[in-house]
């Protein structure tokens, strides 16, 4: 993201924010998903709350990140 910071504070700034930020959820969710099953292996965790924690986290990242679009990418 930081090779493309101006494009990403682009469609940020512009009506594709929410585009923007659907592409995150459904990266992020598809990246968590498959570690939070994998830890998850052998517990007595269900397929709700697996899937909870999993979006728990997206959200988090996702706010994280665009938090920090907003601020201008200044940070590594």
């Amino acid at each position: 993201m930081m090779k493309l910071s101006p494009f990403v504070i682009n469609i940020y700034n512009s009506i594709s924010r929410e585009n923007l930020e659907n592409y995150l959820h459904k990266s992020t969710y598809i990246l968590l998903i498959d570690v939070v099953r994998e830890v998850a292996k052998g517990k007595s965790v269900g397929a709700a709350e697996i899937e909870f924690i999993a979006n728990f986290y997206k959200y988090a990242f996702v706010g994280i990140v665009i938090d920090w679009i907003h601020k201008g990418m200044k940070e590594d």
